[in-house]
């Protein structure tokens, strides 16, 4: 999503490149709410229990990107024997992979994990860790608005500034001046 902050700074490049960098940088610093909890759970979770249930959660992303896509098929009529074949080996691929991902998950460690998430004391640290996540995200949020705004206020005053003057003269102006200078 660009902001205005950065409509105006790409207007003016060169004067705004500073400006830009740091909003960019803060930009890369913020996390959503979904970043911030899982980083709250990593600290709760030894490194391999971590990565089993970050596969885990990738492997749902695949089996439920896949089950979509299986959806989004649409059967070709009967006549065209071609391509009932290709959609017929299409969605049996999807099958056997949706099959194998299954089979590579082990909901008794999963289990485990989420278990050891779910205890209450752990909810509680889990819940303040993501806190300060957020904290901190507020304190960018207001950096990058004071960014913004001193963007758009020296903005407005160079756009201000870059605009031809206009001046209106009536017919009796316009006559006397070409006058005087013939």
């Amino acid at each position: 999503m660009v902001t205005q902050a950065e409509l105006a700074a790409r207007s003016f490049p060169s004067i705004f490149t500073d400006d830009v960098a740091k909003l960019n940088d803060l930009k890369r610093k913020f996390t959503t709410t979904r970043q911030s909890i899982e980083k709250a759970q990593a600290e709760y979770l030894s490194p391999s229990e971590l990565k089993t249930l970050q596969s885990f959660k990738e492997f749902l992303r695949q089996i439920y990107h896949l089950e979509n896509l299986q959806k989004d098929l649409k059967r070709p009529p009967d006549s065209q024997v071609k391509n009932l074949e290709a959609y017929n080996e299409i969605t049996g691929a999807i099958i056997q992979k949706i099959a194998t991902i299954r089979k590579i998950l082990n909901p008794l460690e999963i289990q485990k994990i989420e278990e050891k998430l779910q205890n209450p004391c752990t909810c509680k640290n889990i819940a303040l860790v993501a806190h300060q996540h957020f904290l901190s995200n507020l304190q960018i949020l207001e950096e990058m608005q004071k960014i913004s705004e001193n963007i758009l206020k020296y903005y407005y005053t160079l756009e201000e500034d870059t605009k031809p003057i206009q001046v209106t003269f009536s017919l009796d102006d316009l006559k006397d001046n070409l006058r005087q200078q013939y």
